[in-house]
């Protein structure tokens, strides 16, 4: 089952934040405005959630997602068995419980979520590290580890998310809207992804280097 949603339906906040930053840009001559969103979404299992990404803003980055692990489950030791094949019984018994987490467009995958160190045991914490490459863009700093909506006319990106278990999701992300001299520079730049996908994101489309 594919369940499609907008942006700003997920956050109550998106017109009234597009509208402030708009009127931060104009009347005090910033050279950019950021604001952070954050949400909890309910997922069911094996429901894929699309999430297109909006392109009122300029640059989104910081791409955090959290959800609960699995519940621990004891299950003991058979004494008669070596420590080692104790372990691998206990990690086949274990449930599999994830979420699948990812950035593509309708033919290429981005990049997806990875976990990342977390100081609260009992939650999962995922990351999408965008790992730009420096091109020697001279608006680097605006830019780097950043995705440059702005730049992708011609292709709409989605957040594509599905777990295996009923969970609450919380997402955060960032959204930068620029000025107009930093909009031209950003439109007209060419970005470079690594990763297990190289990808270039150029003249408007996305393309996958492998």
């Amino acid at each position: 089952m594919i369940q499609n949603k907008a942006f700003e339906n997920i956050f109550n906040d998106y017109i009234l934040k597009k509208a402030d930053g708009l009127r931060n840009l104009i009347l005090n001559d910033k050279k950019n405005y950021e604001y952070e969103f954050e949400k909890i979404i309910n997922l069911k299992k094996k429901e894929l959630l699309i999430i297109e990404l909006p392109r009122e803003y300029d640059l989104l980055s910081d791409f955090t997602f959290e959800y609960e692990k699995y519940d621990e489950i004891n299950f003991g030791e058979i004494k008669e068995l070596p420590l080692d094949l104790n372990q691998l019984i206990k990690t086949y018994l274990t449930p599999k419980y994830d979420v699948d987490i990812f950035i593509s467009n309708d033919s290429v995958n981005l990049r997806n979520a990875e976990i990342v160190n977390n100081y609260k045991k009992h939650i999962v914490k995922k990351k999408i590290n965008l790992n730009m490459v420096n091109l020697g863009q001279s608006f680097l700093s605006y830019v780097a580890n950043h995705l440059p909506i702005i730049a992708l006319q011609y292709s709409r990106l989605y957040l594509k998310i599905i777990s295996n278990k009923d969970t609450n999701l919380t997402f955060k992300c960032k959204g930068t809207m620029l000025n107009k001299a930093l909009k031209i520079d950003v439109f007209k730049g060419k970005y470079l992804y690594q990763g297990e996908n190289n990808t270039t994101i150029w003249n408007g489309l996305i393309f996958n280097n492998n």
